[in-house]
């Protein structure tokens, strides 16, 4: 299976490594090396051949062999030099013949090169493109048989019997370039002289422009439908009449103002029973000469034709062949000229606009004067123009028919007293932003309303022509709006504010007492902001309040926030928390002294700090003698006999105030026997663990006499 596959890829590839071409394009740069340059296999199969570079006797006949295997396409050489040998003029020497016969080529293009051409050939030609540097056809030139021929924009003129040798030309484009066809231009010589030869078509007739001479039976054998409905020949000086052997029926010929002689060959008449007498069936002829033309034909042959003839000449034409049905060319106005086309007035101004009719001597020179706003201008039908008010009206003049028309454009103007501007002033936000301006040309009616726009600093803010400001930068500039008409000028302010962007306090926590007065002090960036304004709040005024330039005064013990927040962007804020504290202004206590006759026996005294909303009311308890008396948190307990001052003192403002403790033991604690006083030996909490002093809760005392007491400490 893989050798079948292998031996199928080198079959294929050998068959595409054989091919050969079948169109080419070769550059011949040296003359005679042609055949050198195209590989043997190509010679056999090309189809379609163009050539560039240069050429000579040698190549063309290498040229006719391929021909003679299988060259029937296209043969291009218009792009290339030939050799001077091929220049020569002699006929038979651009020699494209082949070996065989019943040869033949789809399409030859001539040599552009080629100067004076003269072709000898055995193919069979179905398109021949003659474009070459040669001007003129000459007789028998193209020697050769080809159904169709495009000749070139340089050629000029087609001698007689040109194509003499060529029985098979069916068609032939002809140039606008074309001065002269001469006499029997497109005969052959096996013409049969029967109206089927007339078996070629004709394209281009209707561009004949440039033609001076149409010689007699130039048209021999051109098909009747190859001419247009209305045949134009504005340079034409001689025309024969039997140029054309069959005019289409109804046809206008149109022979121009160069027009010298309508003759027929010889001077003579034309005899009917001459085979190639026109045929003339209601053909319309314009002379469109301003001289008189003779026409050198008997009238009896052209009774079914029309001529028109210049106006002033018609008399004469009719005098001289009272057969021929003559009238005047029709002389419409063809154009009306004025001799200004804008015109630029102040209101009440007048003015005159010339018509000129072209030509002057039109069979109908009346006109009528129009205009497309009568607010505007006025005008009257002999052309006197009066500004009524600014603006712009077109007036119009035309002939009767209204075919023919010409225009003026009437500016009446308003001159610009001043202008202004709105608004006056503003303010951009934000870099970037724009705002509109609007201009006002004064007066109203002003015809130049148009201004120019300008920023004195660009870098602050622009301006485009229709007044859009935007900003670029901050600061403050000028934007300007000047008339075009007299320059008159006016102003709007422009301000980029810089933003504030943050806010730092000096602290962010600030203690006060109550009464007390501090600054906060507010850093802004940037420091060149444009509206450094603060709004200064507290989130509770009962606790403290705060001044515009932010001194924050306490009222009552709490705590609150103090904000100051940018007036100019309601989002920048820095805000610092406040403490206010009330101070003790003194101490009582509910008893100023106590009595106690019994050892553990206690006392609560109750200290009140003032005032009532002081923030501080923690107080120090102390006693004189700790040998009669011991205190805790008010609590007093007798120990001993004897007196002592319990001292209670505030915390915030060390304010004190005292009790007596009187400790009075009867003799009632002692034995019949005079036993000794009873004292406490230990103080224990209530989960037994001894301690040194009273403290908070349960407190166990334990006495000499082996007894406990409980004291509760608040």
């Amino acid at each position: 299976m893989k050798r079948i596959i292998l031996s199928a890829m080198m079959l294929c590839f050998c068959l595409f490594a054989n091919a050969q071409a079948t169109d080419l394009v070769i550059d011949c740069q040296y003359p005679g090396w042609l055949s050198s340059m195209i590989k043997y296999g190509d010679q056999q199969t090309v189809q379609n051949l163009k050539v560039t570079g240069y050429i000579n006797t040698d190549d063309l006949h290498f040229i006719g062999r391929l021909i003679g295997l299988n060259l029937h396409g296209v043969l291009d050489l218009y792009d290339v030099n030939i050799g001077d040998e091929l220049q020569s003029g002699d006929q038979g020497l651009f020699d494209i013949s082949a070996p065989g016969t019943h040869m033949k080529l789809i399409k030859l293009y001539l040599p552009h090169s080629l100067s004076s051409v003269a072709i000898k050939t055995n193919l069979a030609i179905d398109t021949l493109v003659f474009d070459t540097q040669d001007k003129v056809i000459e007789r028998n030139s193209l020697a050769g048989n080809f159904k169709h021929l495009d000749i070139g924009e340089n050629v000029e003129v087609i001698e007689r019997y040109a194509f003499i040798s060529n029985t098979l030309l069916e068609s032939v484009k002809l140039p606008s370039s074309l001065k002269r066809i001469e006499q029997e231009a497109f005969t052959n010589a096996t013409d049969s002289h029967t109206p089927e030869e007339r078996d070629i078509m004709a394209y281009g007739l209707e561009n004949l422009i440039n033609l001076e001479e149409l010689g007699y039976q130039a048209f021999e054998r051109i098909k009747e439908e190859s001419f247009p409905d209305t045949l134009r020949l504005p340079g034409i000086i001689g025309f024969a009449i039997g140029a054309i052997c069959y005019y289409k029926e109804g046809m206008h010929i149109y022979l121009g103002e160069n027009l010298k002689s309508i003759s027929y060959p010889g001077g003579s008449d034309i005899n009917t029973t001459y085979l190639w007498a026109p045929s003339i069936k209601d053909v319309v002829f314009h002379l469109e000469s301003k001289e008189y033309v003779g026409i050198g034909v008997s009238q009896a042959q052209i009774v079914n034709a029309t001529f028109y003839v210049q106006k002033d000449l018609l008399q004469q034409y009719q005098k001289t062949y009272p057969k021929i049905t003559f009238y005047a060319e029709p002389n419409p106005l063809r154009e009306i000229v004025l001799d200004k086309t804008e015109i630029v007035m102040e209101v009440n101004d007048e003015a005159i606009l010339t018509a000129t009719p072209i030509p002057s001597n039109a069979d109908n020179l009346d006109m009528i004067w129009e205009v497309d706003d009568s607010q505007v201008v006025s005008v009257s039908q002999t052309g006197e123009i009066k500004a009524l008010s600014s603006g712009s009206a077109t007036i119009t003049v035309s002939s009767t028919d209204g075919k023919i028309k010409a225009e003026c454009t009437v500016v009446v103007k308003t001159h610009a007293s001043g202008v202004k501007i709105e608004p006056s002033e503003i303010e951009i936000s934000e870099l970037g932003e724009t705002t509109q301006l609007y201009a006002y040309v004064l007066p109203e009616e002003t015809y130049d309303k148009t201004v120019k726009w300008t920023s004195s600093n660009t870098a602050i803010c622009s301006v485009n022509e229709s007044g859009l400001v935007m900003a670029t930068g901050c600061g403050t500039t000028v934007v300007y709006v000047t008339t075009n008409d007299g320059g008159y000028t006016a102003s709007c302010v422009i301000k980029v504010p810089r933003h504030i962007e943050s806010i730092f306090f000096n602290k962010s926590l600030m203690d006060l007492k109550v009464g007390e007065s501090e600054q906060l002090n507010a850093t802004i960036l940037p420091s060149d902001a444009s509206n450094k304004k603060l709004i200064w709040t507290t989130e509770d005024a009962k606790i403290a309040t705060v001044d515009e330039w932010g001194t924050v005064t306490a009222l009552k013990a709490g705590e609150t926030m103090v904000t100051a927040t940018s007036d100019d962007k309601k989002d920048i804020l820095a805000s610092c928390k406040i403490i206010i504290t009330q101070p003790a202004t003194g101490i009582s206590l509910n008893m100023p002294k106590c009595t106690l006759t019994e050892i553990g026996e206690s006392a609560e005294l109750e200290a009140t700090v003032t005032p009532e909303d002081a923030s501080n009311k923690n107080v120090k308890w102390k006693s004189s003698d700790e040998s009669v008396c011991i205190v805790a948190n008010g609590t007093v307990v007798a120990v001993g006999n004897g007196i002592c001052v319990i001292i209670a003192t505030a915390e915030d403002g060390g304010h004190m105030a005292t009790c007596t403790v009187t400790v009075s033991i009867y003799d009632s604690v002692k034995g019949v026997n005079g036993a000794e006083t009873i004292t406490i030996e230990s103080i224990s909490d209530a989960a037994g663990r001894r301690i040194n002093t009273l403290q908070r809760g349960v407190n166990i005392l334990r006495m000499s006499d082996g007894t406990t007491r409980k004291v509760l400490v608040k």
